[in-house]
């Protein structure tokens, strides 16, 4: 199974459109360069406890017709949440996408090492536990009913799901245009502007040690920078040719590669303290964005020509 890694949570709901090979996953990809992330005084996380699942999957039932099901009762503890999955009767043709922490999963890497938060499929129930499918790390395989319980949710953050892929339709092409205008701004990068008003809020700091542990608080834009992949996606859909955006293609690639280059600043900020370039990493910022604007009008041109060439098919 080929790992995804874009976003978890996009990349179970692509898992899940797949198995159906009559439809197509990527516009399901709409908008995740820009989905939310948590922002704290501690640093900038790929997760918050601000973000619910309905802002992440309303677009998705006015696209593919399913409903996904929020089972989670927020007012209760982790614990009776737990129950409350247990009770969940997983249909033939259902699958139920839960929040686990990685620390307390045995087939993570970060198992016994660090506590992150994390979506997984559970696809069934087991006779000792149940199947689960992390289409993002590209892994599947049946875990113990004890695992399973140990890491279900992560610390205060909890999510639980159901989809039933059986009512899944393919997007037509006024709800993937819908979707897209209503999602896309092509005169920003989300990331970049947090990013930089992150430093600048630093910047008024006194503080040395904040800046020698600069990297630790960014470290998670290595994580959420993988979500810039979504436009590679959406250009392959667009493409009225096959092969048609390898250029835009290559350029995603060097997006990211450019955060993973930002990070390596950033790390020798923290080697330096205060008296690190600063400036020069807010260069490296504009350079970001500047690449990633280029990106966005190359891809509004070719959702632009794809909407025109489709515009018979749009009531």
């Amino acid at each position: 199974m080929k790992a995804s890694q874009i976003h978890c949570f996009f990349d179970c709901l692509s898992y899940i459109v797949d198995a159906d090979p009559y439809l197509d996953s990527r516009p399901v990809y709409i908008g995740v360069w820009d989905s939310p992330f948590g922002i704290t005084d501690e640093g900038i996380l790929y997760y918050g406890t601000g973000i619910r699942i309905n802002q992440l999957a309303a677009y998705f039932t006015t696209m593919y017709g399913s409903h996904l099901e929020n089972w989670i009762d927020y007012d209760q503890s982790r614990e009776d949440n737990w129950l409350l999955f247990k009770q969940q009767i997983i249909g033939e043709s259902e699958y139920l996408i839960i929040m686990v922490d990685l620390y307390n999963l045995p087939n993570s890497l970060q198992y016994q090492k660090k506590h992150l938060p994390h979506l997984v499929i559970v696809q069934r129930r087991t006779e000792d536990g149940w199947y689960l499918i992390d289409p993002y790390f590209g892994w599947e395989g049946e875990v113990a009913e004890e695992h399973l319980e140990k890491s279900f949710g992560c610390a205060n953050l909890l999510m639980g799901i159901t989809i039933d892929a059986n009512v899944l339709s393919q997007p037509s092409v006024e709800s993937v245009s819908a979707q897209f205008i209503r999602s896309f701004n092509p005169n920003r990068s989300k990331m970049v502007s947090e990013v930089h008003r992150f430093i600048d809020r630093l910047e008024n700091t006194q503080a040395e040690s904040a800046w020698k542990h600069l990297h630790y608080k960014l470290e998670n834009l290595a994580i959420i920078s993988k979500r810039l992949r979504g436009y590679s996606q959406l250009f392959t859909f667009f493409s009225l040719e096959q092969g048609q955006n390898m250029d835009e293609l290559r350029a995603v690639d060097k997006l990211v590669m450019m955060w993973d280059q930002f990070l390596v600043a950033v790390f020798r900020i923290g080697l330096l303290g205060k008296n690190g370039d600063i400036a020069a990493l807010k260069s490296k910022l504009t350079s970001i964005k500047q690449h990633e604007l280029t990106i966005k009008k190359k891809l509004l041109d070719a959702f632009e020509e794809w909407r025109a060439k489709n515009e018979c098919f749009i009531e």
